[in-house]
């Protein structure tokens, strides 16, 4: 199911997901340039509208096929032709939890969160560095589940649908509440809700460089699927 949702996410085929060398495709599903690394195979699917930014001597195949699977010179090579970056993430792994593979964590502190509570999210996300991104997403949330402490929002995760088929999550804990399980309870209570409240899988990535959110993922029941970044076009 997995794989037939990248593919058509991506507008390739189910061989391009797993082919030895990479392949660009052309998608108005990409957010500007998605890139999806399965094993050794990477695909990118980019928006068509800047076909003609990568399409010329100097960065046809060897900037998609360089070993370095980072979306850094790809956003210069934008931001040089005057296009506005809203986001640049990656690379982050990629992973997947079903209902048979699914341990969930104890959830005793975290609940779903209110429409009334939008103020603590929004001062979390001060504390914790969010970028606007966030903010203008949050009307695509359709859950949010988080922990308090002394009356304040510490832990919190959201989740978001893509194309109504995988439930992406994202988690963010205040730095002075970090280690204490809490990212674990709330991604642990948004992954069951998903599992028993919608037809979706759930997703969660996170930075390669982010070992320790990795392990939430696998303690939960998470599994590895790939790698990816992206480049979000404003």
């Amino acid at each position: 199911r997995i794989d037939s949702y990248w593919t058509g996410f991506l507008n390739c085929r189910l061989q391009d997901l797993y082919a030895l060398k990479s392949k660009v495709v052309f998608s108005d599903n990409s957010p500007g340039v998605f890139g999806l690394m399965l094993g050794p195979a990477r695909i990118y699917s980019l928006l068509p509208r800047v076909r003609g930014v990568f399409e010329t001597p100097d960065r046809g195949p060897g900037l998609f096929s360089d070993k370095d699977f980072s979306p850094d010179r790809m956003t210069e090579i934008l931001e040089e032709h005057e296009y506005e970056i809203d986001e640049a993430y990656g690379p982050g792994y990629l992973t997947y939890c079903h209902s048979d593979l699914f341990c969930p964590a104890d959830e005793k502190d975290a609940r779903p969160l209110r429409a009334s509570e939008t103020g603590q999210i929004e001062s979390l996300g001060e504390r914790v560095g969010w970028t606007d991104i966030y903010h203008k997403t949050s009307s695509s949330w359709i859950a949010r589940f988080g922990i308090f402490r002394d009356g304040n929002l510490v832990s919190l995760t959201t989740v978001r649908p893509w194309d109504d088929q995988v439930a992406s999550m994202l988690v963010a804990t205040d730095p002075d509440y970090r280690g204490c399980g809490f990212a674990t309870s709330v991604v642990s209570m948004a992954t069951r809700w998903v599992l028993e409240e919608t037809n979706m899988v759930p997703q969660y990535d996170t930075s390669v460089n982010n070992l320790s959110s990795l392990r939430i993922a696998h303690v939960l029941g998470y599994q590895y699927y790939g790698q990816i970044i992206y480049i979000r076009l404003g």
